[in-house]
């Protein structure tokens, strides 16, 4: 999706770069014996650790943010968990096969999800089907043709990933990750029926977007202009979508004025 630049070591065996998490990070290369340590080093996928208290009794409202890259998806989500006592769940984790519980100290968590340990035991035809995907949606980006069913299976497996995670956990849920079309929208909503679920879609012009991204990236113009073009492919909810609202935000708005306008919209539609 875009080519990073790195400086190789002497010994040939390091590679580092600046990463996307605005930190310099490493590739090493790696024993077969160092292989098999790390997997062991990760979290299990079955209960990744988390700081929630569980409460599987009480299975609340699911909120789930989205909208266009650098919208604010992931600090929404953050500051509910914050404020509000959610569960947040950072969904395009679950793209990377790491634990998707952030900690609440973080200040951008969409680069704090790139630093999450990964977990351990994941079935290898969910990492198979989630490898497939990711070119789908790389594709979808770029505004090219795309495989929808790969798409739907990616989101169907997402969704029994938080299903079972929010049986195992309970509460109030907010879940943020990028669903760009209402007809994978209406796609989860048959897969999580009866889960008091909601979209939240953020929307906001795309000149407030780009300087949103360029904020949090950097003037790397390849990461930029990714981003950016994957706006044309996002949907608003419309007025006949149901259990979906579309959360307009102006240039200006603070994160917890965002958060405020979110919450204030939430209860009307549940009152």
């Amino acid at each position: 999706m875009w080519k990073p630049r790195a400086v190789l070591s002497d010994e040939g065996n390091i590679l580092t770069h600046y990463g996307m998490a605005h930190s310099v990070d490493q590739f090493k290369w790696m024993s077969e014996e160092e292989v098999s340590e790390f997997k062991e080093s990760g979290d299990p996928v079955d209960a990744p650790p988390n700081p929630y208290t569980i409460q599987p009794e009480i299975q609340g409202k699911l909120l789930w943010l989205s909208g266009a890259p650098g919208l604010g998806k992931s600090t929404s989500g953050l500051l509910l968990s914050k404020k509000c006592d959610y569960v947040y769940y950072e969904a395009d984790a679950f793209m990377n096969h790491t634990n998707p519980y952030i900690s609440s100290d973080v200040d951008e968590p969409s680069l704090a999800m790139m630093c999450q340990k990964h977990l351990k035991g994941v079935p290898q035809k969910r990492i198979d089907d989630v490898a497939e995907a990711m070119e789908d949606i790389a594709a979808m980006g770029k505004g090219v043709e795309y495989n929808l069913e790969r798409l739907m299976k990616f989101y169907s497996l997402m969704c029994e990933d938080i299903s079972r995670e929010r049986k195992r956990i309970g509460g109030d849920w907010v879940v943020a990750q990028a669903v760009p079309t209402r007809a994978i929208r209406d796609r989860i909503r048959s897969l999580l029926e009866g889960s008091n679920l909601l979209f939240v879609v953020l929307h906001m012009s795309q000149e407030d977007q780009v300087a949103r991204i360029k904020a949090r990236h950097g003037d790397d113009e390849d990461v930029i202009a990714m981003l950016t073009k994957t706006y044309e492919a996002f949907d608003t909810a419309d007025d006949d979508e149901p259990n979906a609202i579309t959360v307009t935000i102006s240039k200006g708005m603070t994160r917890d004025e965002v958060v405020e306008k979110i919450q204030h919209m939430v209860k009307l539609h549940f009152s």
